[in-house]
């Protein structure tokens, strides 16, 4: 088994996958951060495609807003999603403000003790 971690775009090849991650924190009342709404999307499919769309200005949903693209951390060669994060093109005066978008969020716990016992990162 291969223990690097990847980011890699949302695709229909994770749709099971991305279903599952988003249940993990159903089950555990826990909110989901840097999800591009994934906590409030039933359909992963839907998801998905809003996740490519919000890589395009002109598709954006608020006109100040930034495009973004979303990622999910998995372990090259498993399917098990571990995190996933909304990376902003840029920072619009809006987002600084409004969403504080400046505020750095970390894994949930399971991915945490994972990355702690890899030592492949150093986490609060």
């Amino acid at each position: 088994m291969n223990d690097d971690f990847i980011l890699i775009k949302p695709s229909d090849e994770y749709i099971d996958e991305i279903r599952s991650f988003r249940q993990e924190f159903i089950d555990r009342n826990e909110a989901l951060h840097g999800d591009t709404g994934l906590g409030n999307c039933e359909n992963p499919q839907e998801w998905i495609e809003k996740c490519h769309h919000m890589e395009h200005k002109d598709a954006l949903p608020h006109p100040e807003w930034a495009e973004s693209t979303q990622y999910m951390l998995v372990i090259k060669g498993e399917r098990k999603i571990y995190g996933v994060i909304d990376l902003r093109h840029y920072l619009t005066d809006y987002l600084k403000k409004k969403l504080r978008a400046y505020r750095i969020l970390y894994p949930s716990n399971r991915t945490t003790q994972r990355l702690r016992k890899k030592d492949a990162i150093t986490l609060p």
